[in-house]
C-alpha cells in the first residue's frame, strides 16, 4: 500500500518556542484496518520540505549572489556572509519509543524584505535528490531557536510518500470459551471488545427473538435492523 501525505504547519509568535509536529510516523500503521491480522512494515519518505518565510522583526539581509554553477560549499559560504541575525530553525526527529530526539540540523532563515521560500531539504542534506526517511516510531518536528514577533510567520509545507507492507499472520487460536448470557428487555453486554478475537458464534436458545449489535448499547434496538443490528432467531447462529 502506497500513498502521499501533505505536510503543512505554521510557526509564528504564539508557538515559536514549541516543538511543532511536521509528520508523525505513528499514523502509518493506523491506515491499516484490523492491524492485529498482519505483520506490518511501515515507513515514509519526506521528498519535499520548504519554509515560506516572512520575518519583518529582524534586520533585512542582503540577497546572496548565488549562481547555478556554484558548488554546495560556494553557495553555503555566500549565504553565511549575509545571514547574520537570521532566525534559526531546528529540524529534528523525536523517537516515540525512547522519548529521545535526534537533531538533523539548523537552517538559518533570513528576511530579504518580503516573503521568500527556503528549501529545507537542501540545507539539511545538501542534495536535493535525497530525502528524510521516517519509520512508524518517529516524528519529524521543527522549532525556532529565536523568538518570533507579531506579523512574523514561517509556513512549512511539503510532502511525505509512505509505503505499508503487510504479511498476514497465522491466527493463534486458544480453546473455545463457552458462555451463557440471559438477555432481558434492556441492552445486555454479551462479550467485551477484543481486537484479537478471531471468531464468535452466538446461538439463541430461548423462544423469543433477540436483537444484537456491535458497539454501544444504544445501537441494540428491538425490531430495528441496520448495518449494526441483527436478529438472532431460535437455534440461529452467526460467526
Amino acid at each position: 500500500m502506497r500513498g502521499i501525505k501533505n505536510i503543512a504547519t505554521e510557526i509564528n509568535a504564539s508557538n515559536w518556542n514549541n516543538a511543532v509536529e511536521l509528520f508523525n510516523g505513528a499514523i502509518l500503521e493506523g491506515l491499516i484496518t484490523d492491524r492485529f491480522r498482519y505483520d506490518i512494515t511501515a515507513y515514509a519518505y519526506v521528498s519535499s520540505l520548504n519554509a515560506r518565510c516572512y520575518i519583518p522583526s529582524i534586520n533585512q539581509s542582503q540577497i546572496p549572489k548565488i549562481y547555478p554553477e556554484d558548488s554546495y560549499y560556494q553557495r553555503w559560504e555566500k549565504k553565511q556572509d549575509v545571514l547574520q541575525g537570521s532566525i534559526d530553525l531546528q529540524i529534528f526527529y523525536w523517537n516515540l519509543a525512547t522519548e529521545n530526539g535526534l537533531n538533523l540540523g539548523i537552517v538559518k532563515l533570513p528576511y530579504y524584505g518580503g516573503i521568500h521560500t527556503e528549501n529545507l531539504l537542501i540545507e539539511l542534506i545538501t542534495n536535493q535528490t535525497e530525502g528524510l526517511a521516517i519509520d512508524s516510531h518517529s516524528v519529524l518536528k521543527a522549532r525556532c531557536l529565536n523568538q518570533l514577533h507579531n506579523n512574523d510567520s514561517i509556513n512549512i509545507f511539503g510532502m511525505a510518500e509512505y509505503q505499508l507492507d503487510t504479511l498476514p499472520k497465522t491466527p493463534s487460536l486458544t480453546q473455545p470459551e463457552n458462555f451463557g448470557i440471559s438477555v432481558g428487555n434492556t441492552p445486555t453486554l454479551i462479550r467485551a471488545a477484543n481486537t484479537y478475537r478471531y471468531r464468535l458464534h452466538l446461538q439463541n436458545t430461548g423462544s423469543v427473538g433477540v436483537w444484537f449489535s456491535h458497539g454501544l448499547d444504544t445501537s441494540a434496538i428491538a425490531y430495528q435492523v441496520n448495518v449494526y443490528g441483527y436478529r438472532l432467531t431460535l437455534h440461529g447462529m452467526t460467526s
